[in-house]
């Protein structure tokens, strides 16, 4: 599916961090493995906070929902109340990056479907 190509997550996130988000994390798109033959993006944040990652991606080929994925150890971890702020900024600028990415999927396949172009998965 056309969102899924990693020039248009590209684009997207560029977009999206133009908005001033607070992104203290790096914020970047890896190459996934091609999709229907097209190269695949897959959004990784790295997370200043607790020094972790987190990726976003479309749940499946077929769907339209973005989901986030917390690449974390199973150790236990102890907060401040400053660290608890700061971890909850980064997680609500993931957040809003997640939902920005959803809108943006379903306006391009809208799109694509008002110009005839139909979904390839």
């Amino acid at each position: 599916m056309p969102y899924r190509a990693e020039e248009t997550i590209q684009r997207w996130v560029a977009e999206f961090l133009d908005l001033g988000y607070d992104s203290r994390g790096l914020v970047r798109v890896l190459p996934q493995d091609p999709v229907d033959g097209d190269n695949a993006g897959l959004v990784a944040v790295r997370l200043e906070s607790i020094d972790t990652s987190i990726f976003i991606q479309p749940r499946e080929v077929g769907s339209y929902d973005w989901v986030t994925t917390l690449d974390e150890e199973e150790k236990m971890r102890e907060f401040t109340a400053a660290q608890l702020a700061a971890l909850s900024a980064e997680l609500v600028m993931v957040s809003a990056l997640t939902a920005f990415l959803q809108a943006k999927s379903l306006e391009l396949t809208a799109e694509n479907r008002g110009a005839g172009v139909r979904d390839s998965g």
